[in-house]
């Protein structure tokens, strides 16, 4: 990965590294009672204690910032003591809560409040991470009434968001149609006048591209290709975007079943790339430290669909098509030598796997720090989103679980959790007691997870991806507007 990608990493970077090292933390001396009688000493001991757990946490996230989790209350002495931790991908807002009674009527809080930032993982993902949560409060999701930049007959397929030199870019990939372009490059920067930079097509390459996952200066592609799977798109210049290199995925057998690649994920200088079950392996990791030149590390025979994939740290996590393994959990600190976790059954004990009730395809997911969020099929018999605890990747369990109420044949397709909010994409196009293609749910208690989006964006169309960036959803859909902002609107429309 290059590290001189711009000014928008030098940014984010920059961003981070302040809200790290730079933040002082804010204190709350609140009362029921405004008594002049304060007792002076338990309040310094408070505040001790309140600063103590910031900097516990402050020093977690040094060491290994996914362990900076939250701190359930307990008792110390009179003190209650609580450790309140809201993320993103790149950034964790920690509040340490100390709460104690002087005398019945007069309760005394003292809250301290920091923010995380978590340089590592933004340098990995080439700055391309979600840093701010939601400001809104998303219960009225509402689509901005753009014009649609994508050709009218061309189907969205996904869509990430990078920063490029101060801009907000919108990277959309599509299906051919007849002789237009596959990849769409839309300056969002104002949302409500968004406009198409460019598209582009690799020339005499008739194939659909399936999935997009960028970093300022390039787009790298699943295509649907039988020969050249993975595309590498130079978007340094969003103006002029060209084609770097392709490469076919090795022992996959082109005129076999469903060898194009559907699912891709980059991660510090690695590409991740799945294909649908087909004759050779499913899963491949590719070296783009030079980007026009990527090299191929090794693969893995899954004999599953590969419907998504997520890299946090030496770990691909892999929403797949298996009926025991729903989700599984690769070591891909050697690529040359992986192994797969869920062979034909029996599943061996203590495999990375985590089987959801139901034969029933994983097809998305979303990872933060030691939980997974997992998307699937729509099931008539059980859950199609599930909260699962990846603390212990040999014992994973769920944490919870909820009906989405999206109809049979439809799916989950895309997932964002930032903060309270789990931003949850589906293509249902005619929803059934309440689910619909876009739908927003509070989290925070996996054991409760509740409907945030009490006026449901419902519209024709199947999404197919989804980003998260400042505040804002971007979509891309099969038909009609092939691209959507969403914004949280302060009423129903």
């Amino acid at each position: 990965m290059k590290l001189d990608r711009g000014s928008s990493i030098l940014e984010v970077l920059i961003a981070l590294a302040i809200l790290t090292f730079g933040i002082s933390a804010a204190t709350m001396l609140s009362f029921a009672s405004q008594s002049v009688e304060v007792d002076i000493d338990t309040s310094h001991e408070a505040l001790f204690k309140a600063q103590g757990m910031l900097e516990e946490a402050r020093a977690q996230s040094l060491e290994d910032f996914g362990q900076v989790n939250p701190i359930l209350p307990s008792v110390d002495d009179i003190y209650t003591k609580q450790l309140l931790v809201l993320e993103t991908q790149c950034r964790k807002d920690v509040t340490s809560n100390i709460t104690w009674d002087v005398s019945p009527l007069r309760p005394l809080t003292i809250e301290l409040n920091t923010i995380l930032g978590d340089v590592a993982k933004a340098l990995t993902l080439g700055g391309d991470c979600i840093i701010e949560p939601p400001e809104g409060d998303w219960d009225n999701p509402e689509s901005y009434g753009i014009s649609d930049p994508i050709h009218s007959g061309s189907q969205g397929t996904d869509v990430d968001v990078v920063k490029n030199l101060g801009r907000r870019l919108a990277i959309e990939t599509t299906t051919k149609a007849g002789n237009q372009d596959t990849i769409w490059i839309i300056d969002t920067t104002d949302a409500l006048s968004s406009f198409l930079v460019e598209s582009y097509a690799i020339e005499d390459d008739p194939s659909d591209f399936n999935a997009v996952d960028a970093t300022p200066d390039y787009a790298y592609v699943a295509s649907a290709s039988t020969t050249a799977q993975l595309a590498v798109i130079d978007i340094s210049n969003p103006s002029n975007p060209t084609s770097v290199a392709n490469r076919a995925l090795p022992g996959v057998n082109p005129v076999g079943s469903d060898p194009g690649a559907i699912s891709i994920f980059y991660q510090n200088s690695r590409v991740y790339i799945g294909t649908k079950r087909t004759a050779g392996p499913e899963f491949h990791i590719f070296d783009v430290t030079t980007p026009s030149s990527p090299t191929h590390l090794g693969s893995l025979e899954l004999n599953h669909n590969v419907h998504d994939i997520v890299v946090d740290g030496s770990y691909a996590y892999i929403a797949s098509s298996a009926n025991e393994c729903e989700l599984i959990v690769i070591d891909v600190s050697n690529p040359g030598s992986m192994t797969n976790p869920c062979p034909t059954p029996p599943i061996p004990p203590n495999a990375t796997v985590f089987n959801a009730p139901g034969n029933f395809d994983g097809t998305a997911i979303y990872v933060l720090s030691n939980k997974v969020y997992l998307g699937r099929d729509r099931s008539q018999s059980s859950h199609d989103f599930h909260i699962i605890n990846s603390s212990n990747l040999t014992s994973m369990s769920s944490l919870g679980s909820i009906d989405l109420n999206i109809n049979a044949g439809k799916e989950v397709v895309s997932i964002i959790v930032a903060g309270r909010l789990a931003f949850i994409a589906t293509t249902d196009t005619t929803p059934a007691n309440g689910g619909g293609p876009f739908m927003v749910f509070d989290i925070n208690d996996p054991g409760n997870i509740t409907l945030v989006s009490t006026c449901p964006l419902n519209y024709s169309e199947s999404v197919t991806g989804m980003d998260f960036s400042d505040d804002l959803i971007f979509l891309s859909n099969e038909s009609n507007d092939a691209f959507r902002i969403l914004y949280p609107a302060p009423s129903c429309s």
